[in-house]
C-alpha cells in the first residue's frame, strides 16, 4: 500500500497521460467523484473480505468477551481496563443486531464508521468553505485507498464517526451566516458528539477542547453585547446536551449486566497521561504496564504514578 501510494504521488508529479487524465478526472465534477466513490468502496469490501484477521491485543480481549465475557482473565481486563467497557458494550449490542461474533461482519461495521466519519467531513467543508468540497473528496479518497485500520475494529476507528461529528456541529454553531436555530441544532449535535467520544476514546475529545479555546479567544478580540449573548446561549446548549448525553452514558455503563466489573481493579486515568509523557516518544510503557497488573488497588496506583 505503502509502495502505491508513492508510485501514485510519482505519476502525479510527473508530465505524462496519467497525471493528465487525473487531472480531467478532478475537473468533470460530480461524475468524476462519484465513480472514484464507488470504485473506492469495491476496493475496501475487497480488502476487508480479503483479509479480516483475527488480532490480539485488546482488540482480541474485545473479541474474546462477545463470545464469552464470564473468562477470568476477561473480567479481568475490563475491571482494569475500564475506559474499554463502553467500546464492548456498543460493539456487543451491534453484532447482537447480526446475530454473529465474526471478524467479518465486525469489519465491515468498521468500514461503514469510517466512510461514515468521510462522508460527515464532506458535510462540515461544505459550511466551511463549498469550493474546497471536491479537493477533500479526492483527497479522501486516496487516503482511504491506502488505510488498512478499516480491518481493526477498535477506538481508533469507531471513534470517527464522533470526531467527525465534533467538527461539524462546532463549524455550524460559529457559522454566523447561520440562522440562530440551526446553529443551536449543531451546538446540540457538537455537545451529544463531544460525550459520546469521550466514552469511547477520551482523546478524540482534544478538537472541542480546541474549539472552545479558540472561540472564547475571538469573543475577548471582538466584544460586543450581541454576539456574547449569542455565545452564552450556544454554549448553554452545547453543556446541557454534552452532560444530558454522559449521565445517560454514565446510566448505561453503570447499569450493564453484560460482564461482572470489579471497579476498584481500574487502572487510574493518569497512567495513560503517564505514558504520553513518558521517553522520547509517549509510546507504550511495558514497565508502567506492569506496574499497573501488579498493584491490587487503584490508590496503591495512584500512589506509584505520583512518585
Amino acid at each position: 500500500m505503502l509502495l502505491g501510494l508513492v508510485g501514485i504521488i510519482i505519476i502525479m508529479i510527473t508530465d505524462n497521460f496519467v497525471k493528465r487524465f487525473a487531472h480531467s478526472v478532478y475537473q468533470s465534477g460530480w461524475l468524476g467523484m462519484s465513480v472514484l466513490g464507488i470504485l473506492l468502496l469495491i476496493w475496501q469490501i475487497f480488502f476487508v473480505v480479503a483479509t479480516h484477521p483475527a488480532i490480539g491485543f485488546d482488540v482480541n480481549m474485545l473479541h474474546r468477551a462477545w463470545i464469552n465475557p464470564n473468562q477470568a482473565d476477561v473480567r479481568g481486563y475490563f475491571s482494569q481496563n475500564y475506559n474499554n467497557l463502553p467500546i464492548l458494550l456498543l460493539q456487543n449490542w451491534v453484532l447482537t443486531k447480526f446475530h454473529s461474533t465474526s471478524w467479518l461482519i465486525i469489519d465491515f461495521v468498521t468500514l461503514l464508521l469510517v466512510d461514515l466519519s468521510a462522508l460527515i467531513n464532506i458535510v462540515t467543508m461544505y459550511l466551511a468553505s463549498k469550493d474546497k468540497v471536491k479537493l477533500l473528496w479526492y483527497l479522501q479518497i486516496v487516503f482511504l485507498a491506502f488505510f488498512p485500520m478499516i480491518i481493526i475494529p477498535y477506538t481508533d476507528t469507531w471513534v470517527l464517526p464522533s470526531v467527525s461529528l465534533i467538527l461539524l456541529g462546532f463549524v455550524g454553531m460559529s457559522n454566523q451566516n447561520l440562522n440562530l436555530i440551526y446553529r443551536i441544532l449543531f451546538s446540540v449535535i457538537a455537545g451529544v458528539a463531544t460525550a459520546i467520544t469521550y466514552y469511547i476514546k477520551p482523546s478524540g475529545i482534544i478538537p472541542a477542547i480546541a474549539f472552545v479555546i479558540i472561540g472564547i479567544i475571538y469573543l475577548c478580540n471582538k466584544i460586543n453585547k450581541k454576539r456574547l449573548l449569542k455565545a452564552f446561549c450556544l454554549l448553554l446548549f452545547l453543556l446541557g446536551s454534552g452532560a444530558a448525553t454522559f449521565v445517560l452514558g454514565q446510566n448505561i455503563i453503570s447499569n450493564q449486566e453484560y460482564i461482572s466489573i470489579d471497579k476498584s481493579l481500574e487502572i487510574p486515568s493518569i497512567h495513560f497521561i503517564n505514558m504520553g509523557m513518558s521517553g522520547t516518544t509517549g509510546a507504550y510503557n511495558p514497565h508502567d504496564a506492569l506496574m499497573m497488573a501488579k498493584l491490587p488497588k487503584k490508590q496503591d496506583r495512584l500512589n506509584i504514578l505520583r512518585k
